[in-house]
């Protein structure tokens, strides 16, 4: 089991290294003004500092387009001040186990500094630069590190070979001449006329001797290493400011409201780079750039559809309450009434932990309204009336604590309701005020 873990690990630095084409630690050179530094490998992570051309920072990993970087000199921590004991000498010494060191950020408060760089046992010694709240600030243990977008770096090494191949391509033929020269004085004539010829050697010209071996070896690595022409330099550059750009819009567009972001133009430019067959490592950061574009959409399509669904919501809450209320407030207007139905008591608006109220049902025994005398005296009048239909005058306003209505009445009228049968002729008379 540990020989594959540890087998699993070579093969991830493995491909690492093939994917950036350097070893581990390199130096490497801003190529941009106020280029941010994060605490992690993504947009998503806070700002930790800035850093500008021609400063240089020590690249220990890499990630979808971020290099991990060793921390600047601007850079700082964060730790806990109820776990460290701080001396005169401005130190101070950890006083617990697996203590959490933060990310520190001049744009962040402490509380929002979440991403955490390593832990601290008992008695490690920390150097204290500061304090912010209930943290100290520290200098970077050994271990922590930072995150760039590795668009914005240009390898030392490599830039010296790109300018050289810049200026002329004499220069590689030149080596390459001189090269020969070196592997013709080990050759005789004979076999450098077979080589330079129809570029092929039969088996008895070829021999089984070490030194053609030697020669095979030494032919293959050296003329397969790509060399850049001046015009490949010059397409895999313009490559490169082409994704700066994208990277500049990108950053541009999100900050604006994500209802209105729009990441298609940027998508057809990043497109381009990775389809150019001259694009180089430009079309590797793009490639992890339209990643995070594709997340941009898909969470502004979420965001789409949570607000189609809000207004959907909203629409039919509006329907229902313009129901309910047309629902709720067909006032029967019957001789200037301003509410009719059959009076109740009310068990809930006794008068004695609350305003006292009448209760209105309508005929089949359902509370639609409560109606609030004006005075004791209307109070009284309409306690003759309970269990009949009657007709109030006075003011509605709406209840939002019982979403029902209530009738402030300053009048009330028992309503005479036409009898049917034999009797439908008793009594005619439609109202009568009592009282």
């Amino acid at each position: 089991m540990r020989q594959l873990s540890f087998l699993a690990a070579l093969i991830f630095v493995s491909a690492a290294v093939m994917a950036t084409g350097h070893d581990f630690p390199y130096k490497a050179k801003v190529a941009g003004e106020n280029v941010f530094v994060r605490s992690g490998a993504g947009m998503n992570y806070y700002r930790c500092a800035r850093v500008s051309s021609p400063e240089e920072v020590t690249v220990t990993a890499e990630r979808f387009g971020w290099s991990r970087i060793q921390p600047l000199d601007t850079c700082y921590s964060l730790i806990a001040k109820q776990y460290v004991k701080k001396s005169d000498s401005g130190s101070g010494v950890v006083e617990a186990s697996n203590v959490n060191v933060w990310a520190g950020s001049p744009y962040v408060s402490p509380v929002h500094s979440t991403t955490r760089q390593l832990k601290l046992n008992s008695g490690t010694e920390v150097q204290i630069i500061g304090i912010d709240g209930d943290y100290y600030k520290i200098r970077p243990p050994r271990g922590a590190s930072y995150w760039i977008n590795s668009a914005y770096l240009e390898a030392a090494e490599s830039e010296e070979k790109q300018q050289s191949s810049e200026e002329s391509g004499e220069q590689a033929d030149e080596s390459q001449a001189s090269a020969e020269s070196s592997q013709d004085q080990q050759r005789s004539s004979a076999e450098y006329d077979s080589e330079n010829g129809a570029g092929e050697v039969s088996e008895g010209e070829a021999g089984t001797s070490s030194e053609e071996k030697d020669q095979d070896k030494e032919a293959k690595p050296e003329p397969q290493k790509p060399q850049l022409t001046p015009e490949q330099a010059k397409k895999r550059k313009q490559a490169y400011q082409e994704y700066l750009r994208c990277a500049e819009l990108v950053s541009k567009e999100k900050e604006k409201p994500i209802e209105v972001q729009d990441y298609k133009p940027v998508k057809k430019r990043l497109k381009k780079i990775i389809e150019g067959e001259q694009s180089g490592r430009a079309a590797v950061y793009a490639e992890a750039l339209l990643g995070e574009v594709n997340r941009y959409e898909a969470a502004k399509l979420a965001d789409e559809m949570l607000r189609d669904q809000d207004s959907e919501l909203a629409r039919r809450r509006s329907e229902i309450r313009k129901k309910y209320s047309q629902k709720e407030n067909q006032i029967t207007r019957e001789e200037g009434y301003a509410y009719t139905g059959v009076l109740a008591k009310s068990y809930v608006y006794t008068g004695e932990d609350r305003d006292f109220r009448f209760a209105v049902k309508d005929r089949s025994g359902s509370i639609k309204a409560y109606a609030e005398p004006a005075n004791s005296s209307v109070k009284a009048r309409a306690m003759d009336m309970l269990g009949k239909t009657v007709g109030f005058k006075g003011e509605i306003i709406a209840d939002p604590a019982t979403s029902k209505v209530v009738v402030h009445f300053s009048q009330v009228f028992e309503i005479w309701e036409p009898k049917t049968g034999s009797d439908s002729g008793e009594d005619s008379s439609s109202e009568q005020e009592n009282g």
